[in-house]
């Protein structure tokens, strides 16, 4: 199988992707089924020694490694096939177009991520986990949110590839913020995860201001997804600038190289729903900032310029 993957020039996973696809006649059978690697030359052990070396299989799944990397567990389950390729909750098995994987956590059933005996492990897909288990990427945030939903979002036009969850929480003060989980490298493999969180008491006179702000937020954190990780867009790319979030001021927090697009993205979104000219948006929100007047007058002149180079102005 190696000779062909090197003639074709394209990665392992996009030829057993395409190779499952072709149907020989006369076997009825795949060609990954027909020209797999019977022998599991070049496999690594890994992965498929069950019972040998230091780390078996048999003795992790008897608690013998309470350290042992969770993502490691799940990878030589799922190639051992210990547990099904599928969610244990809802039965959700359908693979991928991009990778041919069935997008699966480990959890635990306890919730001890450190005992790893065969009883305690299933495996979830990202909703059912999201909503038994809590925010997989930061499971002691928040947790007096209630979890309504939770998607994994393809858009191959874009492209554009994340996790998206949205929680609420009930209190008389209302808002919506959006956060996001994203490498800050150039090239990554890790999906990112936008997560959406809205405060209310339930009054449905919220439901406009709710539908408004969401749809800012959401703008605003796929503008940062695309700035590094697995969506920057080409010249898109910025580095990690967590050490100067720390310390900015709310003015210079404004001016981040990060924040002007999200920021002046978000508002564009938020103004076309409400059928308003974009700069008035823009007037308004910063007017509502309780920023000096001159940082004000300071920030709306750098937002214009760029608006215009983003050509969010006509």
């Amino acid at each position: 199988m190696l000779w062909k993957i090197q003639i074709l020039n394209v990665s392992f996973t996009t030829y057993k992707k395409y190779a499952r696809q072709f149907i020989d006649s006369k076997t009825d059978k795949n060609l990954w089924e027909l020209h797999k690697n019977q022998a599991g030359k070049g496999i690594r052990k890994d992965i498929v020694q069950a019972t040998a070396g230091p780390y078996s299989i048999d003795k992790l799944l008897q608690g013998e490694f309470p350290n042992y990397p969770v993502w490691k567990l799940r990878n030589r389950i799922l190639a051992l096939g210990i547990l099904p390729e599928k969610c244990n909750s809802c039965g959700y098995e359908e693979r991928r177009i991009t990778d041919d994987t069935t997008p699966l956590l480990l959890d635990f059933k306890d919730g001890d991520s450190t005992n790893h005996r065969i009883e305690n492990l299933q495996l979830l897909c990202l909703n059912c986990y999201y909503m038994q288990s809590g925010n997989p990427y930061n499971k002691h945030k928040r947790l007096s949110y209630e979890v309504i939903a939770f998607k994994e979002i393809i858009n191959k036009d874009i492209p554009l590839h994340f996790y998206l969850g949205l929680q609420t929480k009930y209190t008389n003060n209302l808002y919506v913020t959006g956060d996001a989980y994203n490498p800050t490298e150039p090239l990554s493999n890790q999906i990112p995860y936008i997560e959406i969180s809205i405060g209310t008491n339930g009054k449905l006179q919220h439901l406009n201001y709710i539908s408004l702000h969401v749809s800012n937020a959401l703008r605003h954190e796929i503008e940062h997804i695309t700035q590094s990780g697995l969506n920057t867009l080409p010249g898109k790319y910025l580095p990690d600038d967590q050490l100067l979030r720390e310390t900015a001021t709310t003015q210079e927090y404004h001016l981040l190289k990060k924040e002007i697009p999200a920021m002046l993205h978000g508002l564009h979104t938020q103004a076309k729903k409400e059928r308003k000219p974009f700069l008035d948006k823009l007037h308004e929100y910063l007017d509502g900032t309780y920023l000096l007047e001159s940082d004000i007058d300071s920030i709306r002149s750098i937002w214009i310029s760029k608006a215009k180079e983003l050509n969010l102005i006509n």
